[in-house]
């Protein structure tokens, strides 16, 4: 049978409370990335939605001028 003695296990705690630390500021880091990401990209399909407004409204101008031609 193994003993341990409380060297060992204070050795144990600190590998522990370091994995345990990095692990956690890794996820704290993914997730500020995440959130960034998400903010820029809620940022460009408000772009996307600006230009296609104005697509659609200068496409309409456009088919109300040809009409007008036509008559």
């Amino acid at each position: 049978m193994t003993r341990f003695n409380i060297r060992d296990v204070l050795w144990l705690t600190v590998v522990i409370a370091l994995a345990l630390g990095w692990w956690l500021d890794r996820r704290q880091l993914v997730n500020a990335d995440i959130t960034k990401l998400l903010q820029i990209m809620a940022q460009e399909i408000e772009t996307y939605k600006e230009l296609v407004a104005t697509f659609e409204k200068e496409r309409a101008e456009m088919r109300a001028l040809n009409a007008d031609r036509n008559l």
